[in-house]
């Protein structure tokens, strides 16, 4: 992907989260308090100023009650496949791309998203409610959740509490994760600003 391709991903992000804000009528203090995030950085995201960890766009899509790719701009209504051809990466984080899978899911039940880490990189660290399945598919990653580190190669699986802060560290190349996200969220806990 191109430097002007990811800009372009990124500024795509950004309007698309602002417009889920706006559209519904919400505060940034009402979507902070729903989300965890706070105001000032849900802002600057909005702004294009700062490009939000997985973990923050998960707290999003569970506070606006829609999937991933409905959040950042790639949900099409009646669209039941993404081709890997035309398929596109959120924006990229320092060597950290993400790519989710399914685009029509209920965001309160699961969600399951490509992970792909350059080497010597790591992921922003995330946390989120839920539970998270990791199944590692090409080369090997160290997982941190707060003092604890797990090494995960090619094949090896682990599931854990997605609410502890979490970090993928790349460590022999480029890796591949496939990540699942179960957050149970029922859409009567969308936030309102009534």
């Amino acid at each position: 992907m191109s430097h002007a391709q990811a800009e372009d991903l990124e500024e795509l992000a950004a309007r698309t989260i602002a417009e889920h804000r706006r559209n519904r009528g919400l505060s940034l203090t009402t979507v902070a308090t729903a989300s965890g995030v706070s105001p000032a950085h849900l802002s600057r995201i909005e702004r294009g100023e700062r490009v939000p960890s997985l973990g923050v766009l998960l707290q999003l899509t569970q506070a606006y009650n829609v999937t991933l790719g409905e959040l950042v701009g790639e949900h099409q209504p009646g669209s039941l496949t993404v081709r890997h051809s035309v398929a596109r990466p959120h924006p990229p984080a320092a060597g950290v791309a993400y790519r989710p899978l399914l685009t029509q899911a209920d965001p309160g039940i699961v969600q399951i998203v490509l992970v792909d880490i350059a080497l010597g990189t790591k992921t922003p660290p995330s946390s989120h409610p839920g539970t998270e399945c990791i199944f590692m598919l090409e080369g090997a990653v160290e997982l941190s959740i707060g003092t604890k580190r797990w090494t995960l190669s090619a094949g090896d699986t682990i599931d854990f509490d997605s609410a502890d802060e979490h970090v993928l560290r790349s460590v022999s190349g480029a890796a591949r994760a496939m990540l699942v996200i179960i957050s149970p969220v029922a859409a009567a806990d969308a936030p309102t600003d009534r």
